[in-house]
């Protein structure tokens, strides 16, 4: 969990980030806990060639690519909904499951690391993996495809 002090019009909140996951996350502010759903993302301009939001010195954007150098796919279009998307960028720590497993919503998909935090992915819908595109050691952009639930 992390935690952020925040001033929004002159108000100062404290936001407790209890959960990411592509679908749903979990916040805290100021004592009350909310379920937070991304409905849509867009990347600027000015983001594309930015080193970085709110981090000096950090590194470019690089391709996004498993250990054996395969591109791992960004966001294209509208998704079923058993399409689990990384919600950060970070590296791939463990996967917990293979194709053609069983998994239901809620489930432990994947352990990726981001910003020196540990992000547990859960599946979104309960279903059968089929498909996996990231394995340890992948590193990943926010958005890029982890894994498909059908």
């Amino acid at each position: 969990m992390r935690r952020y002090q925040l001033v929004i019009n002159d108000q100062p909140l404290t936001v407790t980030v209890k959960s990411l996951c592509p679908n749903e996350s979990r916040l805290e502010v100021d004592g009350v806990e909310y379920a937070v759903r991304l409905t849509r993302q867009e990347v600027l301009p000015s983001e594309a060639t930015s080193a970085g939001v709110g981090s000096p010195g950090a590194a470019a954007a690089r391709p996004v690519t498993t250990p054996g150098g395969k591109p791992v796919p960004t966001m294209k279009g509208k998704d079923a909904p058993g399409v689990v998307r990384a919600p950060i960028p970070g590296a791939v720590l463990d996967v917990f499951v293979r194709v053609g497993d069983a998994v239901k919503a809620g489930q432990a998909l994947l352990k990726m690391e981001a910003m020196k935090m540990e992000n547990t992915i859960s599946a979104p819908v309960a279903g059968k993996v089929t498909k996996v595109d990231v394995a340890k050691d992948s590193v990943v952009e926010q958005g890029g495809e982890l894994l498909t639930i059908e």
